[in-house]
């Protein structure tokens, strides 16, 4: 959506504004805002989880593709702001399901010096990577492990080496009362982005009748006391973010345990 989003800013009026439902936050701007879940956003509530549980070394698994670079550079940022260590960064192939190498490269590294791991992976690969860091000598129990939101997928239950970890996510009991209602009208479950288009169009829906200029409707949309969505809170930034609150949430055995949310 990101270069869709730039081409669509050059042909049209500059007052007019832009929603784009990319996580590119590079393209964010005046005028046009940047409506999916960053990873930006995501590693700075990271972050503070991990500084939550007084974790000041960690090392961090991480894809060799361009979200995993904006990722890791954000990482550096937040691990500075929070004086928390990387020790070690570990690279993977996001289009492989093949880890052993990986897991080589783990189990080389003997004297482990810190006590956390941040695992920016989803799905198999996640599940994947977990089983072989807990099985080349990364003990969830001594060393906790943590995610982003591609966690957020009950598949990971099943994954013993997951349980006891934390990562964050958007605010799930908004959504899953969405999905219902949506079930219920439809007869089929709604993808994320639905919900990201539901909360945009609603917030317009109500600035437009409330105002009769795009300054005032500008105004309107960036109240510094923000709205909650179908994922929980989130403030309107002038300058083209979406400053969005997540949930943090540890993996049990049978279900995903919230403990506390994490503003922006």
């Amino acid at each position: 959506f990101s270069s869709q989003a730039l081409a669509i800013r050059q042909e049209i009026n500059k007052e007019i504004p832009i929603f784009s439902f990319t996580n590119d936050e590079s393209i964010r701007q005046k005028g046009l805002w940047v409506l999916g879940f960053s990873p930006q956003q995501q590693i700075k509530a990271i972050f503070k989880e991990i500084k939550n549980n007084a974790i000041k070394n960690i090392a961090i698994i991480v894809p060799n593709s361009f979200y995993g670079e904006i990722s890791l550079q954000e990482s550096r940022r937040q691990s500075t702001q929070y004086n928390i260590n990387i020790h070690n960064i570990y690279f993977y192939d996001v289009l492989s399901n093949n880890f052993s190498e990986l897991g080589k490269i783990l189990y080389k590294e003997k004297n482990k010096k810190y006590k956390g791991l941040l695992i920016i992976a989803s799905g198999k690969q996640l599940k994947e990577i977990a089983a072989r860091a807990q099985y080349r000598g990364i003990n969830p129990k001594e060393i906790k492990y943590f995610g982003i939101s591609g966690w957020n997928n009950p598949e990971v239950l099943d994954e013993p080496a997951l349980f006891g970890g934390h990562f964050i996510a958007p605010q799930q009991s908004s959504f899953e009362a969405f999905v219902s209602r949506y079930f219920k009208i439809y007869n089929s479950i709604p993808i994320e982005i639905s919900g990201l288009g539901y909360d945009i169009l609603a917030l317009c829906a109500v600035a437009l009748k409330q105002t009769d200029s795009i300054p005032d409707f500008i105004d309107f949309l960036t109240k510094p006391s923000g709205y909650n969505g179908i994922f929980g809170f989130f403030r309107v930034d002038e300058n083209g973010a979406i400053l969005r609150k997540f949930v943090s949430y540890k993996v049990m055995k049978r279900s995903f345990v919230k403990q506390h949310d994490i503003m922006p």
